[in-house]
């Protein structure tokens, strides 16, 4: 069976910065339930579109290495999402400090109540700067890996 919209997919890969086997940013290797691999629905937006299009096509066992430029993945870094707050906002509930550190990621709540990760980006004499950016934005993405398995919804 091969990858097609609709189906179940299960991938293992790595995801290189920099180019093949440079940067490792991220490995399925590493997922917390110890599978080593990851599942989605193709077509259902779990994946970057344009991954999810390499991949269609693709039969269990088969590997792929490919490469998705930063135009079709997240695009530049945009320098309105580095945003500036005080760092009196750092301050839990008892009064205590509760100061990031830079390259820390931080779950932040916006009016609306969406949770977003921002990356401690730097921090001053009275403020801690955070990037909204999406955390590979400005980067090619690097892919190696091999589809597992394919299935069908049900």
């Amino acid at each position: 069976m091969k990858v097609a919209n609709g189906k179940i997919v299960k991938v293992e890969y790595d995801l290189f910065l920099n180019g093949y086997n440079e940067e490792l940013a991220y490995s399925t290797k590493n997922e917390e339930d110890g599978s080593g691999c990851i599942e989605f629905v193709c077509g259902n937006g779990e994946l970057l579109e344009p991954m999810e299009a390499k991949l269609v096509g693709m039969e269990p066992g088969q590997e792929f290495k490919f490469m998705i430029p930063k135009d079709e993945a997240y695009g530049d870094v945009d320098d309105e999402l580095f945003i500036g707050f005080p760092k009196s906002e750092f301050i839990d509930e008892s009064g205590k400090e509760d100061m990031p550190e830079e390259g820390d990621i931080i779950p932040m709540e916006d009016e609306d109540g969406i949770i977003m990760n921002a990356v401690v980006n730097e921090i001053t004499d009275d403020h801690v700067v955070l990037d909204f950016n999406p955390i590979y934005a400005g980067e090619d993405l690097y892919f190696i890996g091999k589809v597992l398995d394919v299935r069908n919804t049900k």
